[in-house]
């Protein structure tokens, strides 16, 4: 399987991706014989084209773009597909798909998740640690203002 990987600089990513399943699923419903298949959500899709597939991924940064195929032939007809239409569609904003060979020097793999993707900023987990660490101090602060870490003291 050979893949590469798109990016889409965009603040509207998660529009241009549903924009662009939505057209390819009326062209499938106009058009049965075409080989192709669209499921999608706000934020992530993947459209099938025979073959090949292109997984979508709605970031904050942009429209990140991971096409899969068997060989490269196939390959550049989907990468070219994929862009021409996305093109298209983002004409006022000036869209354009950079692709890149794939990080990891993998050239794909069956079933790919943006899950098992690498890295691109701080880890969930680290994200996660630091709020909870953060709402634990501002409840220790809370209690501390309103009295509720002292007992009254008796003298007597």
């Amino acid at each position: 399987m050979h893949a590469a990987e798109g990016h889409v600089a965009t603040e509207r990513a998660s529009r241009y991706l549903v924009q662009l399943c939505e057209h390819i699923h009326l062209v499938t419903q106009a058009n049965p014989q075409m080989p192709a298949r669209a499921e999608w959500s706000d934020d992530r899709a993947t459209i099938s084209f025979g073959p090949g597939r292109c997984v979508l991924r709605a970031e904050p940064s942009g429209l990140s773009l991971r096409a899969e195929a068997p060989d490269t032939d196939t390959l550049d007809q989907l990468k070219h597909r994929i862009a021409g239409r996305l093109e298209q569609i983002g004409r006022r904003d000036g869209l354009t798909v950079q692709w890149v060979p794939p990080a990891s020097g993998d050239h794909g793999h069956d079933g790919y998740d943006y899950e098992h993707e690498p890295n691109r900023g701080i880890p969930r987990w680290v994200k996660i640690t630091a709020i909870i660490i953060a709402l634990t101090a501002l409840l220790v602060v809370i209690m501390l203002l309103v009295g509720g870490g002292h007992a009254p003291r008796r003298h007597g």
